[in-house]
């Protein structure tokens, strides 16, 4: 499998992803728009002579934000392409193919497609990478080591295996983007030092209720239990701040953790679980 990285819109195939950053031409000013994943279905795809068919499309194209947005819906495909061919909209996708010739091809006239909207392909952060089943095994036989990953819509993909040895795609939390909401959460909780617990636990509930809604994927369970571990910390580092005669202890913490923060699990069913619903068309 090949993979695409760019920025525009995700289109899921069978074997191989690409991903693209799309980059106005002579942008005037920084977007101030959320990203945006679109997911279109169909029975059959078609690639010939650089063009890439979707038959019996489903009428509607559906999107998801990530967040602080957190925003998802659905959006007829005559909205959608009106949209997108605007020449205003800046975002990032993903494509997949079985063979690289098909993902060079669609590469080349992509580039092409958008140049006619006066948009352009991001040089840096376009990249065709092999990723999937068979990815890791015909690596270690060129001795090129592990297949790469790439990051989307908050997470890093990652070519792996499950407990029994099948190929699995592991989804991880981008540390970065943790690490800036866990420097957010330690903010807040200074403003809210003084404030009685039960209202700090409150507001502390929430916020870990909202990253395990986005998070709490499969395959993403210790990085959902270290940002747990993390807010029970400076949750605690606040407590022991509030008095210079500190008596709060560990014990104590971990009775409070326990009591007002969600506890990590999966929020969200695996992929073939999900993708098992039927939709009537």
């Amino acid at each position: 499998m090949h993979v695409i990285k760019t920025s525009a819109v995700l289109f899921a195939a069978s074997l191989c992803a690409a991903s693209v950053n799309i980059a106005a031409a002579q942008p005037k000013a920084p977007p101030k728009s959320a990203e945006f994943l679109f997911v279109q279905t169909a029975k059959n795809v078609a690639f010939k002579d650089g063009i890439l068919t979707l038959e019996d499309v489903s009428p509607v194209t559906a999107f998801f934000s990530e967040r602080p947005n957190r925003i998802v819906g659905q959006i007829r495909n005559d909205l959608f392409l009106k949209q997108w061919t605007d020449g205003k909209t800046i975002n990032d996708f993903v494509v997949g193919f079985e063979f690289e010739s098909d993902a060079r091809r669609f590469w080349d006239a992509l580039r092409a497609r958008f140049e006619e909207f006066a948009l352009m392909l991001h040089a840096d952060k376009t990249r065709l990478i092999e990723f999937g089943r068979h990815a890791a095994d015909r690596r270690t036989r060129a001795g090129l080591g592990k297949p790469e990953t790439f990051k989307f819509l908050g997470f890093v993909f990652i070519c792996g295996k499950s407990r029994h040895g099948k190929f699995l795609v592991h989804r991880k939390s981008r540390r970065d983007r943790m690490r800036a909401k866990l420097t957010e959460i330690k903010k807040e909780l200074r403003k809210r030092m003084h404030q009685p617990i039960p209202e700090q636990g409150r507001w502390l509930a929430q916020v870990v209720r909202g990253y395990f809604a986005y998070h709490a994927v499969p395959t993403n369970r210790a990085t959902v239990a270290a940002f747990h571990r993390y807010v029970t910390r400076l949750w605690h580092r606040t407590l022991r701040r509030r008095s210079q005669k500190d008596r709060f202890t560990w014990e104590r913490m971990a009775r409070l953790a326990g009591d007002w923060l969600p506890q990590p699990r999966n929020f969200h069913p695996w992929p073939h679980v999900r993708f098992a619903v039927k939709h009537s068309r």
